[in-house]
Parts: structure tokens; sequence; C-alpha cells
């Protein structure tokens, strides 16, 4: 003679009379006044064989978003996304890898930047003086630091070797750091440079002129020194 109440979503009842509801099993959920087991299904982001058992999360890099036993879906390409995860939004660009917002497929970073972290953030781009060759680096390490007698500017995929005659130090980042080696000049850092003529000599890099060598001496081509100034025949 006592009302009877309907089992609250997630609880079902399958016989006549005042047994108490029972509890969906795990991963699954049900409407409110359910009858049978096979009522609880599996909520988003988890699957099963069949209703009305207990249901397993997705795995990592995949998702579901609708309720029952349909197979969890793959990620687009380049993301990933946790455990039981319901939507694919929960995809986020994996390190190394972005766009513009999440759950869409993720391009690598390009050659001369990095990016250490999860999600649609911007790649960083290598700092001048180092060089990245290879595409979806993860870390500021993938950008190595140009060796001697060459020189990158930001985001430089390699570096470049410093013009013909000239030298620079290592982690050059600029190209007007290459300077002219001894015997050698030019109208300024960063140019091809030029062998010191005959007669005269340059015993300093960079872009000084080259000094004539003292009155009855000579001296041969690319000569960088004051000693290679001999004197003439006579």
């Amino acid at each position: 003679g006592v009302a009877c109440a309907a089992c609250e979503a997630g609880k079902y009842k399958s016989v006549t009379g005042a047994g108490a509801c029972s509890s969906c099993p795990a991963g699954t959920n049900s409407s409110a006044g359910s009858d049978g087991v096979y009522d609880c299904i599996c909520v988003a982001g988890y699957t099963a064989g069949s209703d009305g058992a207990e249901c397993t999360a997705c795995g990592a890099g995949t998702y579901k978003s609708s309720a029952g036993t349909g197979a969890c879906s793959t990620c687009p390409s380049g993301t990933s996304s946790g455990a039981g995860s319901d939507s694919v939004g929960d995809c986020i660009c994996v390190s190394g890898y972005t766009a513009a917002s999440d759950g869409q497929a993720c391009g690598a970073c390009l050659e001369g930047e990095y990016k250490p972290e999860m999600g649609a953030l911007a790649c960083s781009t290598c700092a001048a003086g180092t060089g990245n060759n290879n595409r979806g680096s993860t870390t500021v390490d993938a950008c190595v630091q140009c060796g001697v007698n060459t020189w990158s500017g930001d985001g430089a995929a390699t570096c470049a070797d410093c013009p013909s005659y000239t030298s620079s130090v290592g982690g050059g980042n600029k190209k007007t750091g290459c300077t002219c080696l001894v015997g050698y000049t030019a109208a300024s850092d960063g140019d091809v440079c030029s062998a010191c003529d005959a007669g005269t000599y340059k015993a300093t890099t960079g872009t000084e002129p080259c000094s004539m060598c003292p009155t009855g001496t000579s001296s041969a081509r690319e000569s960088n020194d004051l000693t290679d100034c001999k004197c003439l025949a006579g």
C-alpha cells in the first residue's frame, strides 16, 4: 500500500516488490526508472562488448563522445588524450606539434623550431647562433650552437658558412661576425674578402686596409706580417 518511487538514474530493478534498486556496473549509467541491467549503458569515454556489462575507459590517445557500446575513436594525428576522454577536444597536440586549436590534427614544428609543451601553443624559434634541421623537436636542446666559421639568424634550420677568406667564433649570430682573415680585406664585415696585393700586408683580422711595405721592399700576395716584406734585389 506504499507509493513506489522510480529507481534513480544510475540504478535499476528487474523484479517487482519493495526490494532496493541495484547500482549499474562501473562505467555505465541508466535513466531513472530502469528495470534491467541492460538499461545500464556505457557513459561517454567508456566502452564494453554489450550493454549491461562493466565498461572500461577509452585508452590514452582515443576518445568516445557518445554513450553505449560503440568503439573508441583514435585522436587526430599529432595529438593525444588522457584515458576516458569523451570529446575530440580532449585530443591535444603532443610536444613538438602545433595547431590552431585543440581537437584537430597537429603539424610538426618546422626546422629551426621546437615546442616542449602539450597543446595548441605556437612553436618557439631557435635563437640566432644556433641551428636545428629536424622537424617536431621537443626541446631547446635541439637548437645546436653554430660551429666556428659559421653563423645563423633566428629560426635557422642550419648554420651558414662564413664568406670566403673570413672566420668567426662558434655561435655566430649574424653574418657580420664573419671577419676577414689576416692578409685579406673587404669593405665591410660579412663580405667576401680579397687578398692583400703584392707589396702590401695585413697582420690583423677585420676590414682594415692592407698596409704598404716599407720603401725598397716587397711582399707576395696574401702577406700577413711586416716581416713578409723583403728587400728588393740590389
